[in-house]
């Protein structure tokens, strides 16, 4: 089905199923779901392990917090008191520096996940803009929907050429193999006062021309084949075959083609075409596009050409006349009949090709979309509106329901972050706490080291 829309009969979730493989927020969503999941399997144990060192830190230390500097009688107790603080403040340290990398660690991998997220959500957008092209005439959807219709035409009538314009070579390759690339040269050979000088050499077999003019089927034919020989090396120009058609009704065809097997050369065939005032019926070969009975009176010109690395390409430029549509068919279809039918004429160029490796290339360009935009303004009017507001709704209840749930493991690694943070905070208040009671005890030794040696002063103890 081509993505040209008919409106009266416009399904909106009919239209997002089709083009549902084609979504960039479904593929964006994925990523980012993913990206959670895994996330989520790598902190778990981070946070479990920073969890028990942030308890096994507190156990430790609950023996130094509990001291009552109150309760030290004399130096040597106070000294054993802060040394305990002192070990578990070093180890309290240890503990905050490893929360203090988590959460940095944690910090780098929300913002890169949130990244994720927000390009989602921006996929969203941007599938929206994508699904209302197809009911917005002036996007080039109309081309698009030509395009494989055209494309599988032209593919037909080109492995049809190349089907004849190979079979022409291999006979002339024939020819030319049945031969040996050079005659032998004449030996000169004195006979009494007459001398003989090596002369031209000829190939064995030259058709130099063969022409014909002829009437047939109300048309005057004219056909010519020049240079065909079985040693084209020793030939100046390659073969070639011409052929020109002018029918009663004033159409022109002109046809040349070259075959050239000469060694020097890497083209293995051109084949170059002038039509002019040709009538032209497509059939029903543009009906899948609600184009049945496409017609016109068609001009341009066009090449083939053929390497011997087996590479082809071929461009055509073509100008219909007096377009029009016998059995136009859906919204669309009937709006570009009827374009047509006002249009004076339909430009359209064409460039396919086969590379070495095997790829296809093909482009396709007209000026249909400018014709079309016109005809439907109409239409668009009165459906394209409400065709996109029901598409946009259509995909928001897709991502709702489907989309948004491949990030349930966000709330998870919230969590998780969360209590690695608890953990930096948690760190943080113990050792602020260890340090409150190592200074509470360095102020109980220096008062009793006052007490014991008056007027002395007592040097600090700890750092």
């Amino acid at each position: 089905t081509p993505p040209l829309v008919d409106f009266q009969g416009f399904d909106a979730v009919a239209l997002l199923e089709r083009e549902k493989a084609r979504l960039a927020s479904t593929a964006a969503y994925t990523e980012a779901g993913e990206a959670y999941d895994d996330a989520v399997s790598r902190w778990e144990p981070k946070a479990t392990i920073s969890r028990a060192s942030i308890e096994a830190a507190r156990v430790s230390s609950a023996t130094a917090l509990a001291i009552n500097p109150s309760s030290i009688k004399n130096l040597e107790q106070a000294s054993k008191a802060i040394t305990d603080v002192k070990t578990a403040v070093a180890a309290i340290q240890g503990v905050g520096t490893q929360a203090s990398a988590l959460v940095a660690e944690a910090s780098r991998d929300a913002e890169r996940l949130s990244a994720l997220e927000k390009t989602a959500r921006a996929a969203v957008n941007q599938d929206a803009a994508y699904l209302k092209a197809f009911v917005d005439p002036k996007s080039g959807v109309a081309m698009a929907a030509l395009e494989p219709s055209i494309r599988g035409m032209l593919s037909a009538e080109a492995e049809t050429y190349l089907y004849y314009g190979s079979r022409l070579f291999e006979a002339a390759a024939r020819l030319k193999s049945a031969h040996s690339s050079v005659s032998p040269v004449r030996k000169t050979a004195p006979r009494g006062r007459d001398v003989r000088f090596p002369g031209a050499t000829y190939p064995a077999f030259r058709l130099g021309l063969v022409s014909s003019s002829f009437t047939a089927g109300g048309a005057d034919w004219s056909v010519a084949i020049r240079e065909l020989s079985s040693e084209p090396d020793l030939v100046p120009v390659p073969s070639s075959f011409s052929l020109a058609v002018a029918g009663a009704d004033g159409s022109l065809v002109i046809a040349d083609a070259i075959a050239d097997l000469r060694g020097a050369s890497t083209r293995a065939f051109l084949v170059d075409a002038t039509i002019s005032s040709l009538p032209m019926d497509l059939g029903d070969a543009l009906a899948d596009a609600g184009l049945d009975g496409f017609s016109g009176v068609l001009s341009g010109t066009s090449s083939l050409v053929g390497e011997k690395d087996g590479s082809i390409s071929a461009s055509l430029s073509l100008t219909v006349d007096k377009p029009a549509v016998a059995s136009p068919t859906g919204t669309l279809g009937r709006a570009i009949a009827e374009a047509l039918g006002a249009a004076r004429e339909l430009k359209a160029a064409v460039s396919l090709g086969i590379s070495v490796d095997g790829k296809e290339h093909f482009s396709l360009s007209t000026d249909i979309d400018a014709i079309v935009a016109k005809a439907v303004a109409a239409i668009a009017g009165r459906y394209a509106r409400q065709a996109a507001d029901e598409l946009d709704a259509a995909l928001r209840a897709y991502v709702g329901a489907e989309l948004e749930g491949t990030l349930v493991s966000k709330a998870e690694l919230e969590t998780l972050l969360a209590a690695v943070k608890g953990d930096q905070a948690a760190s943080a208040e113990l050792k602020k706490a260890l340090d409150g009671k190592l200074k509470s005890l360095e102020d109980r030794a220096k008062t009793l080291g006052a007490g014991i040696l008056p007027g002395i002063t007592i040097p600090k103890i700890g750092p």
